[in-house]
C-alpha cells in the first residue's frame, strides 16, 4: 500500500529503509534532516553519482544519531532520459551497484554500519542488481574517467559537429554519430552537482583524454599507420576489458 507523508520528517520517522535519489546537491542538503527525523537502526541509502562529498556529509550528520544505518551507493545503470515517463523496471539488473561504508570511530557506530552494510547489500540484491563495496574516493577517481568523460565527450562531439558540418548536411551523420553522440541529450540540471562536486578528478580526466587525442592527431597529420594501429589495438583490447561484448 502506498502512501504520501505530510512532510519529509514523518516519512522519515515512519520508514525502515530510506532512498535519497534527488540531484547530488539536493542530497547533501537532506541528509542532516533525514538523519536527526530516522527512527533508530533505520538504513539510509543514497544513490547519488560522487560518492566523497555525500560521505561527508552523513558523518557529520551521524555524529550526533550513530545508531541510524547510511550506506553511499551508485547504482552503475542509467539513461539519457529523465523523468518517470522514462523509468525501466528492470534498469538494475546484473548492473554493478557500488556501496560505500561509513567508517566512524566508535565501536558501537562501527557495528551499526557494518549492520547497515549488510542491509544494504541484500537491497541491492533484490534489485537483482550487483553490490560492489568501493571507498568514496576511489570511487569518484573512476566515474571521473568512466561517467562524467564520456558525456563531456559527446558534448564536445555534437558542439563540433554543429560547428562545422552544414545545417544542409545533417543527413549525412550515421549510426556512429548518433550512438557515440547519444549523451549529449542528457540535461545539465543532472551533470551540474557530478562536475562541480568531483572538479578535480574530471579535470584529471579531461587531461588524460586530451593527450590520448594529441596522440591520436599526431599519428593521423603525420600518416602514421603503425601508431593509428597500436593505438586501435590497444583501444580494443580496452573496451574489451571493461565492457565485454
Amino acid at each position: 500500500m502506498t502512501s504520501v507523508a505530510r512532510s519529509l520528517e514523518a516519512a522519515a520517522r515512519s520508514a525502515q529503509v530510506i532512498i535519497l535519489a534527488t540531484p547530488l546537491q539536493a542530497v547533501i542538503d537532506l541528509i542532516p534532516r533525514v538523519v536527526a527525523s530516522a527512527s533508530s537502526g533505520t538504513l539510509i541509502l543514497d544513490v547519488a553519482s560522487v560518492k566523497a562529498p555525500v560521505m561527508a556529509a552523513a558523518r557529520r550528520a551521524l555524529l550526533t544519531r550513530p545508531q541510524v544505518g547510511f550506506v553511499g551507493g551508485h547504482p552503475m545503470a542509467g539513461r539519457e532520459l529523465g523523468g518517470p515517463q522514462a523509468a525501466l523496471p528492470h534498469l538494475f539488473r546484473s548492473r554493478t551497484f557500488v556501496l560505500c561504508e561509513m567508517r566512524l570511530r566508535s565501536r558501537g557506530a562501527r557495528t551499526q554500519s557494518s549492520a547497515a552494510m549488510r542491509e544494504a547489500r541484500a537491497f541491492v540484491r533484490s534489485l537483482g542488481a550487483l553490490p560492489l563495496p568501493m571507498d568514496p574516493r576511489e570511487h569518484d577517481r573512476i566515474v571521473a574517467l568512466t561517467s562524467a568523460l564520456p558525456q563531456l565527450c559527446a558534448v564536445g562531439l555534437a558542439l563540433a559537429v554543429e560547428q562545422d558540418v552544414p545545417e544542409g548536411a545533417r543527413r549525412v551523420a550515421g549510426s556512429g554519430f548518433g550512438s557515440t553522440a547519444r549523451l549529449a541529450v542528457s540535461p545539465l540540471s543532472v551533470w551540474l552537482g557530478p562536475l562541480m562536486l568531483n572538479a578535480r578528478n574530471v579535470g584529471r580526466a579531461l587531461d588524460v583524454f586530451q593527450r590520448q587525442m594529441r596522440l591520436l592527431s599526431h599519428a593521423v597529420t603525420r600518416q602514421d599507420n603503425r601508431a593509428l594501429g597500436r593505438h586501435f589495438a590497444r583501444a580494443a583490447r580496452a573496451k574489451r576489458r571493461f565492457t565485454p561484448g
